[in-house]
């Protein structure tokens, strides 16, 4: 049986040169642009400035000057439903069927995009699925699958990765069945069509004499600029680590990868910018036998012309074997984890909060849509995910909602957020999507 194996990664923290502003496709700046400092806006952040050490953000002229304000999760408010949000639609219709959609993607119509399979009796949740059997969509209250096990593209020794879904269409990994082997494939099935295409896979790029590596796990394919963009793991042509690499392909052109000159993974569209984890090799003599592998070092931007830059980077301050991870964005709000801190940076303003994760957790499962992000935290098990946060960017408010039937999954679009529920029907555990849509 096919199995969906994610392997995340903790990394981040990044070096390049050079800053100018993130654009979006109609040339207007998304991720930075001269304005003053709003650190007097309403809301509930504290006045108190914090200094974070190690840390170091980029600056010159045109860009805001960061400021680093503490939120805490005991400031949330709990949401209301029909004042805050409404349900609008469920997937729970699947059940009755024995059909499971777990939801990589969803757009601003509210289409969700997923691996399909079976309803089971053991516990799921949205990290790890091990019965996936294809990929489709549901709309309007009806699934049309892509793929199935053993047809278009999807034969039994092949996994199903992670995916996305954008104007574009939708677009997933399919890592080989044994992960280790480093094979993979890119598919696509254009906006509005069913047919799966081959844009990519690891012969296409890879040392056929050499087994590629797998360090970097599995990526999540992105859309940006007419290309898709994802990450591979890749022998140092010049010592014994591995390196990411961000790889990307036309898709007028399947086949024909380009290796940009970044590495890094995990890359996520911004505009016609990329954003991704940037990676820094050790000094030389100092490399980290046990792993083989740079380090995350910081969080870097990739322009259309395919020129790196550093967003924000670890300094020499930073306290050792400290990393930025969990990154996520859209438009100019970014995200991500560093000493034990959750940061929602608005890089139009220069504005960050800086939430403290509970003891023992770490973020996951972050969806960004407009202004908003919405999270919850995880202690790295199966544990219920009983909380889901929602931060709104534009108001300054931490909302929080309940539910013991969260299992962890979410997506984000537009004004529309998803998660995803577990309960016992008839003795058995089922789990389906509930679609919200958020009031500002």
């Amino acid at each position: 049986m096919l199995a969906r194996r994610v392997i995340t990664l903790g990394v981040a923290a990044l070096v390049l040169s050079g800053c100018t502003s993130l654009t979006d496709p109609d040339g207007q700046q998304v991720l930075s642009s001269p304005t003053t400092n709003n650190a007097g806006a309403p809301g509930f952040t504290d006045p108190s400035l914090l200094r974070v050490p190690g840390l170091s953000w980029a600056s010159g002229e045109g860009l805001p000057e960061y400021q680093i304000h503490r939120v805490t999760l005991d400031q949330a408010r709990e949401a209301v439903r029909d004042r805050d949000y409404t349900e609008v639609s469920t997937t729970e219709k699947l059940v009755t069927t024995g059909t499971l959609l777990i939801p990589f993607g969803l757009d601003e119509t509210g289409t969700l995009a997923g691996f399909t399979g079976q309803q089971s009796d053991h516990p799921i949740d949205a990290v790890l699925f091990s019965g996936a059997t294809g990929v489709g969509r549901y709309t309007d209250g009806k699934l049309a699958r892509f793929t199935e096990h053993g047809k278009n593209f999807l034969p039994p020794e092949t996994a199903i990765g992670l995916g996305s879904v954008g104007p574009e269409g939708t677009v997933w990994s399919e890592p080989d069945e044994d992960w280790q082997s480093g094979r993979w494939r890119i598919l696509w099935v254009p906006h509005g069509q069913s047919e799966v295409r081959v844009l990519a896979s690891s012969a296409d790029v890879q040392d056929p004499t050499q087994q590629p590596p797998t360090y970097y796990g599995a990526s999540t394919p992105v859309f940006s600029n007419g290309r898709v963009f994802w990450h591979a793991s890749f022998h140092a042509e010049d010592s014994a680590l591995i390196v990411p690499k961000l790889l990307s392909v036309a898709f007028d052109e399947p086949g024909h990868v380009r290796i940009e000159d970044a590495e890094g993974f995990d890359p996520v569209p911004v505009g016609s910018e990329i954003l991704y984890v940037g990676t820094q090799r050790p000094a030389p003599g100092s490399e980290p036998a046990a792993l083989g592998a740079p380090v995350p070092a910081q969080i870097a931007v990739l322009d259309a012309s395919g020129t790196a830059r550093s967003l924000v980077e670890l300094s020499p301050e930073a306290p050792p074997a400290n990393q930025i991870m969990n990154l996520g964005a859209q438009q100019g709000i970014v995200s991500f984890t560093y000493l034990g801190d959750f940061y929602i940076a608005n890089t139009l303003t220069g504005k960050v909060i800086a939430l403290p994760m509970p003891s023992g957790t770490g973020v996951a499962n972050v969806v960004h849509c407009d202004q908003r992000v919405s999270f919850r935290f995880s202690d790295g098990g199966h544990a219920a995910a009983s909380a889901r946060y929602v931060y709104d960017v534009a108001s300054e408010s931490l909302l929080v909602v309940q539910d013991p039937n969260f299992t962890g999954g979410a997506q984000c679009a537009g004004d529309l957020i998803s998660w995803s529920v577990a309960k016992q029907l008839d003795g058995h555990s089922r789990q389906w999507d509930v679609m919200t849509r958020w009031k500002r």
